[in-house]
């Protein structure tokens, strides 16, 4: 008789359970191998079997979090959720509450990826938005800011139709208008040079570009769309929020221009 998903799940939560008996310490390589272990029976199964493990594993996170057990876990389903998997909404809505705990390391990108695979719906962005407070700067100041901008996008509806990339909301309102601009293509220019100023202080060779695609544009007409997107402030409808490093790298060229 074939094994059910269900059984297959428990079996490898029972296996981990078994490698980590009688451990009462654990070095960073024993959880990477108890980890590969892991990924390595879950690697060829179906797709319905990996997501049952990623609602199992974070399931246990809320019991287990805190010991070796929850560690490996935790561990494996973030490398799962990696996968292109086929949620359902009630699904990706446990998932996003499960996770709303405040200072713990849990699997955030991988549960924003699983909710990125469905439209957005009214009961997803309401979990969303309880899920944004608990991350924390526990997590470290940059990746708070990121995992927050991810959720704003989210939230805010698809990213709009340009080769830019999305970073939170003040781009997510520029990237809008940029979608619909017959400039289009120079406008991209400008930003994708913004994202080139690495440094706090602009070099000449720098400078020379953005003031040639200032030209190539036309310098009022620049500097109106300008004025109307910097009077928006760096977050939109989020006044006083720390902006993502990405948010920041767009603003700051931005300025330079």
């Amino acid at each position: 008789m074939a094994e059910s998903t269900t059984d297959f799940v428990a079996n490898v939560l029972e296996d981990i359970r078994r490698q980590l008996a009688g451990r009462t310490r654990l070095w960073s390589l024993d959880v990477d191998e108890v980890v590969n272990s892991t990924l390595a029976r879950l690697r060829d199964c179906a797709p319905e079997t990996a997501v049952e493990f990623a609602l199992a594993g974070l399931r246990l996170s809320r019991t287990e979090g805190e010991s070796w057990f929850g560690a490996v876990v935790i561990q494996s389903v973030g490398h799962v959720l990696r996968r292109k998997l086929p949620f359902t909404e009630d699904q990706v809505v446990e998932m996003i509450e499960i996770v709303s705990v405040r200072n713990q390391a849990l699997p955030f990108k991988g549960v924003l990826k699983a909710v990125e695979s469905l439209p957005m719906t009214p009961r997803i962005a309401e979990a969303l938005g309880r899920l944004r407070p608990c991350i924390t700067e526990y997590l470290g100041g940059g990746e708070m800011r990121d995992l927050h901008a991810r959720i704003d996008v989210l939230i805010s509806g698809p990213a709009p139709q340009t080769a830019l990339e999305v970073q939170g909301a003040w781009s997510q309102s520029v990237f809008q208008e940029i979608s619909q601009s017959a400039r289009r293509s120079v406008w991209e220019r400008i930003f994708f040079h913004t994202a080139e100023l690495k440094s706090s202080e602009a070099s000449q060779k720098w400078r020379a570009v953005a003031g040639q695609l200032v030209d190539e544009f036309g310098r009022e007409v620049f500097l109106e769309a300008a004025a109307r997107w910097l009077a928006i402030g760096p977050s939109p409808g989020r006044p006083g929020v720390q902006i993502s490093s990405g948010e920041a790298e767009y603003q700051k060229g931005f300025l330079w221009f």
